[in-house]
């Protein structure tokens, strides 16, 4: 009868373990950010996107790219999520350009 009860008690036991971690668990996935997230300095998105500086300030003015201003807004930054959606819609603009 007592090694039911405890049988009982200890599989109870196991379980809220398996929950609380499996919260603590998803807690930390959603906490923890995403590679796509990471910030890249403009040497880099340069590179990704095979443009030069000025161009890519060109792309910035015009918001087909999104940076991010650090400190006093002389540095930019960029997402590697923004980059990767910029570098799909200039491969469609520069597609979509109309012969002159």
């Amino acid at each position: 009868m007592l090694d039911n009860v405890l049988k009982a008690m200890k599989r109870e036991l196991l379980e809220d373990i398996r929950n609380i971690l499996r919260e603590e668990l998803q807690q930390f996935k959603a906490e923890t950010p995403k590679p796509s997230d990471e910030l890249l300095d403009t040497r880099s998105v340069c590179a990704l996107l095979k443009v030069t500086r000025p161009t890519l300030a060109r792309l910035v003015r015009e918001n087909h790219i999104e940076a991010i201003r650090l400190g006093g807004g002389s540095i930019r930054r960029f997402k590697r999520s923004a980059v990767e959606r910029a570098l799909i819609n200039i491969k469609y603009l520069k597609h979509a350009r109309k012969p002159l």
